[in-house]
């Protein structure tokens, strides 16, 4: 790929990831329905939590995540 895009070009588009990542990552944190798993972007990559309607309510401790993980499990046994 480098040689067909010559060094410019691959830079470019390695770049144009990077703005991707930074992009997302604001959009998520402008969100109440998605939560960061870590504050920024790792490279291109970005992770994070999709938190339902329903249980976006509450704080954040360990009884809130141990319900979010049961739901999830849940979810994922009935789509087997």
């Amino acid at each position: 790929m480098w040689v067909a895009l010559g060094s410019e070009g691959f830079r470019d588009l390695v770049e144009g990831a990077e703005d991707a990542a930074r992009y997302f990552t604001e959009r998520i944190r402008g969100r109440k329905d998605f939560q960061l798993y870590l504050e920024g972007h790792q490279c291109t990559n970005v992770f994070f939590w999709y938190i339902p309607p329903r249980l976006g309510q509450g704080e954040k401790n360990g009884k809130w995540w141990n319900e979010v993980g049961q739901v999830i499990r849940r979810k994922m046994h009935l789509n087997i």
